[in-house]
């Protein structure tokens, strides 16, 4: 299930002060093309006239009648018909707000619908303002501009009103990236991952290279992503001291997640080589075992055969030292059940060679996925006993869980099973004690 991709998330972002951010909230997330998998059925009476599907790629069509929304929304967003729309540039805000403003439209003024659609804008994440204006300046001159060309009657003062509203409800849609405890924004990172990689989770399981991909991918993001992209400012809103803090924490939350991710793809990237013998539909839950679930009798797990966690190398940064409470103690939990909050196999990765071959290791690793590096040399980044340690664990794991089967099995198999078994003797007296 979509995390942030929800209505719980709309009135979170809209708040409870404002009518005009708690409908803009309320519309905000309503398209999310990637999650969906295209536009929900029951909204598309409202943008089958705007969009048409292109070789996979949604693109503005020509409206065949004159529509004033669309025109001045075009403007709002910078965008053209013909156009094909970004996933990551706007696409789905851009769409949210003409819904928004096509079913509000009999109930709202068309400033009150400029308004809510100037909060939309508002929330396309991670853009750059360059070395010019700032983006909510940026916003204002579109708007005066847009206003004058539709003849749009909202006031100067008014205009400014709309920006500064915008500015809030923007940074109440990123507000996760300034949580004062790293292990809660990195919770909120994990329920995202669903709603950014739809085979992470096959009925519960993922299988250990979606697993990969969808660390890999958040590592890669977390790497790319500038801390002053994350948060807007205009005109004192916010202060700028709440506006400083969130950068600063925002800037710590990402240098945490950034090492705490990297050591996660190495330890699975171990993993997934490991696994070549079983081919790449090999679940994560073959190596690591189930996800413990208290009405289990069952649980068995591969850290149960490593020593106990206990870091004994050098010094850590405070950074560093975080990383490796968050691996081997765990994240603050997050809203689906079929991952840890713990990471067993990294934190018994980083006990063994600290953090200063990560950086080694990581690149051997990404080669290796590239196909630019033979799997053996990647296997020569580790310690060999670190090697051998694993691979025994990896042995006990799967020895417990034969003599579980063994046991549950065999008191009911005293008949033989009938059959052509390709000239194995079936008998109970041949079969393995």
């Amino acid at each position: 299930m979509a995390f942030f991709h929800t209505f719980e998330h709309g009135v979170f972002v809209g708040g409870d002060t404002d009518p005009i951010e708690m409908l803009a909230g309320a519309f905000h997330d309503l398209i999310y093309v990637q999650v969906d998998r295209g536009i929900p059925f029951n909204l598309t009476r409202f943008l089958s006239p705007v969009v048409q599907e292109w070789d996979g790629t949604l693109v503005l069509r020509s409206p065949r009648l004159s529509d004033q929304r669309l025109s001045w929304l075009l403007d709002l967003f910078e965008l053209r018909t013909g156009q094909p729309l970004s996933p990551y540039g706007g696409q789905n805000e851009f769409l949210s707000a003409l819904v928004a403003v096509k079913a509000l439209e009999p109930f709202l003024t068309l400033p009150e619908q400029l308004a809510i659609a100037v909060c939309i804008e508002a929330t396309i994440p991670f853009r750059q303002s360059g070395l010019g204006p700032t983006l909510p300046e940026q916003r204002l001159v579109r708007l005066n501009r847009l206003c004058q060309r539709h003849h749009i009657e909202v006031k100067p003062l008014e205009q400014i009103a709309m920006v500064r509203r915008s500015v809030r409800l923007g940074n109440r849609d990123v507000i996760s990236f300034a949580q004062p405890e790293a292990a809660h924004f990195l919770a909120d990172t994990w329920n995202l991952l669903p709603e950014s990689n739809h085979r992470f989770f096959i009925h519960g399981l993922p299988r250990i290279q979606d697993y990969r991909r969808a660390i890999e991918k958040t590592e890669q993001f977390f790497r790319s992503l500038d801390p002053s992209s994350i948060y807007q400012q205009f005109r004192g809103e916010p202060a700028p001291a709440q506006y400083q803090q969130w950068q600063s924490q925002a800037d710590i939350n990402l240098c945490v997640g950034r090492l705490y991710l990297t050591c996660k793809l190495v330890a699975i990237a171990l993993l997934e080589a490991m696994a070549l013998p079983f081919g790449a539909e090999t679940s994560l839950q073959l190596f690591m075992g189930s996800i413990p679930h208290p009405d289990e009798t069952c649980k068995l797990r591969l850290e149960e055969f490593f020593p106990p966690p206990c870091w004994q190398g050098p010094a850590l940064s405070a950074i560093q030292e975080e990383v490796w409470l968050l691996l081997s103690q765990g994240r603050a939990a997050s809203n689906h059940q079929a991952d840890l909050a713990y990471s067993p196999l990294a934190a018994f990765l980083l006990q063994c060679h600290g953090f200063e071959p990560l950086t080694h290791q990581r690149q051997a690793a990404k080669q290796w996925l590239e196909g630019k590096l033979p799997y053996e040399q990647f296997l020569e980044q580790f310690d060999s006993q670190f090697l051998d340690l694993l691979f025994e664990a990896i042995r006990r794991l799967w020895e417990q869980r034969q003599l579980i089967f063994e046991a549950y099995f065999r008191p009911h198999s005293e008949t033989p099973v009938q059959g052509d078994f390709g000239g194995l003797d079936n008998s109970p007296a041949k079969r393995l004690p």
